[in-house]
């Protein structure tokens, strides 16, 4: 007959191995879970648009898969000559109406701009993914290089944006 001290053990043992392969394979569900619905996510879009500073501009949804991407378009004026345009993508927990000065200054020096929210930011759609990081750079990206007869070039604002686009 085992003695008390023997089950009690074996019992520990079984819990140790359960919490042990809980952590194992719960850690990144969590972790990447409070990724996608904290870092990711944002609110909606303050009330700020290029147009309380002047900029005349368009509201775009750039489709991305199913989802859409809000995005401010800022045309150069038509006085620049072969204006070159800049898609901006912004930062972890920013949006689109935060990067209206930073679109005036653009207009103001004859560069368009294309300034876009990430699934899950902004007034975009939602849920926010990971997978979907990579595939709305692209859209942006094709979207700004046919809506510009112009070059387009690139603003990353984050490492994890560098890598993924």
């Amino acid at each position: 007959m085992r003695s008390s001290l023997q089950i009690v053990g074996r019992w520990w043992k079984f819990l140790l191995a359960g919490i042990g392969l809980a952590v194992v394979f719960g850690a990144p569900r969590l972790a990447r879970h409070l990724m996608e619905t904290r870092a990711l996510t944002t609110g909606p879009n303050g009330w700020e648009t290029p147009a309380i500073l002047g900029v005349p501009f368009e509201r775009v949804a750039i489709p991305s898969g199913v989802r859409r991407l809000d995005s401010y378009v800022v045309t150069a004026d038509g006085a620049c000559e072969n204006p070159p345009v800049i898609v901006i993508y912004h930062g972890v927990q920013e949006t689109i109406s935060e990067w209206v000065k930073a679109q005036r200054f653009l207009y103001d020096h004859c560069v368009s701009s294309v300034v876009f929210d990430y699934t899950g930011s902004g007034n975009s759609s939602r849920p926010a993914r990971f997978e979907a990081v990579g595939e709305d750079c692209v859209r942006a990206y094709e979207f700004a290089s046919g809506h510009f007869p112009a070059s387009v070039s690139m603003r990353l604002d984050t490492p994890w944006a560098m890598l993924r686009c």
